[in-house]
């Protein structure tokens, strides 16, 4: 049993170490930023062996983003598993796909005189079943089941954009501005980190995933990925090529974009580098940037075409409005979340009818049985 007192001298022996470590980095960092900024020599890092990014125009760019109100047809896409597991017996892996699509429409529009101007929202969902045994000559692991929910998060998302464009798209498109496209929100980043360092994972899906993404491209579905609580270190990364002195080992860009953005402002745009990028197709290679929404620093992953788009403008608003909205975090998200999120009473029941169907063993295995049931 964990004793508590102890567990509280020493979070606190690490808490105060940690907040000390990371106050004096960020100083450090935010300095070494702001000569970066006004220095162009001191960014030749650009050709230093260190993963860093690279971007076009003002390095030290910081864009105010207006928030309004607009009419947005928006698309969120989350997906969740359960796991095969030997020691519950559960012979199945389990992928639920779940998100919904939202309308939102301008209060009082103008150009519009019909019932339909309140906002609409439909949501959908959609379990995957697997066989734990065998799964394209593979053995069902977990790493395998995180790679077929990615690819299903994006097949899904390609799926009822395009069915939504074709429901409603022209209706829209006469009624409002002629602006108006879909958005598509995905939490996490599109860069495949998952398939780093996996030979076997990437030949598998690595393909399949930019065969996706260039769909996306073709119908140019507007494609955003959020990620809250960054832990990216690109930024820091510049940072350290300037500055040899510190190691900056306790701070993220995050940390320091909070020192450099408003809220409501965003960083310049860069692009990644990361090793696995370089195979994306041209125009889906991945660009990024820091918002500040108020609550948090999120980072947002673009494809490249989407940075000279015409529609780029209305999606920082968008990303704003979602941020307001959900209180700090994109609210089609967090909604895309409770529609997938397999809670515990759906695992009981997926566990039941794996039962009922002769699918499950009896019993649990010993090893389980006895942490459920302690001896002393």
């Amino acid at each position: 049993m964990l004793d508590q007192q102890k567990l509280f001298k020493a979070l606190d022996v690490l808490k105060d170490e940690f907040l000390h470590a990371s106050h004096d980095e960020c100083t450090f960092a935010l300095q070494q930023w702001k000569k970066i900024e006004n220095d162009d020599a001191l960014r030749n890092c650009k050709q230093s062996s260190l993963f860093v990014p690279t971007w076009d125009g003002e390095f030290k760019e910081t864009k105010k983003i207006n928030h309004e109100q607009m009419e947005y047809p928006i698309i969120a896409v989350d997906g969740s598993q359960i796991y095969p597991d030997r020691h519950e017996g559960l012979p199945c892996a389990l992928v639920h796909i779940g998100g919904l699509y939202i309308h939102y429409k301008k209060q009082n529009y103008p150009e519009q005189d019909s019932p339909e101007q309140n906002s609409s929202v439909e949501f959908f969902s959609e379990p995957y079943v697997y066989r734990a045994r065998y799964s394209e000559g593979h053995e069902l692991s977990a790493d395998i089941i995180d790679c077929h929910r990615h690819e299903l998060e994006l097949k899904t998302a390609l799926h009822m954009a395009l069915h939504y464009e074709k429901k409603y798209g022209e209706k829209f498109r006469q009624a409002g501005p002629a602006q108006v496209r879909t958005v598509v929100f995905f939490d996490g980043s599109l860069i495949f980190w998952h398939l780093e360092g996996k030979p076997r994972l990437k030949e598998l899906y690595f393909d399949r995933y930019c065969a996706l993404l260039q769909k996306f491209y073709e119908h140019r579905i507007l494609l955003v990925s959020y990620i809250s609580l960054p832990k990216s270190k690109e930024l820091i990364n510049i940072i350290r090529c300037c500055d040899t002195e510190n190691t900056y080992n306790t701070i993220v860009d995050a940390d320091l974009m909070a020192h450099v953005l408003k809220p409501y402002e965003r960083s310049t745009i860069f692009a990644n580098h990361a090793p696995i990028t370089q195979s994306y197709p041209s125009e889906m290679k991945p660009y990024f940037f820091y918002v500040n929404g108020g609550h948090e620093v999120g980072r947002v992953e673009i494809p490249r075409w989407l940075v000279k788009d015409p529609a780029f403008n209305r999606i920082e608003s968008i990303i704003i409005d979602q941020i307001i909205k959900g209180d700090g975090y994109p609210i089609m998200l967090a909604e895309a979340h409770e529609k997938a999120v397999i809670k515990t009473r759906d695992r009981l029941v997926f566990c039941r009818l794996l039962e009922q169907y002769g699918c499950q063993s009896l019993g649990i295995s010993r090893k389980l049985h006895k942490k459920q049931r302690p001896c002393v």
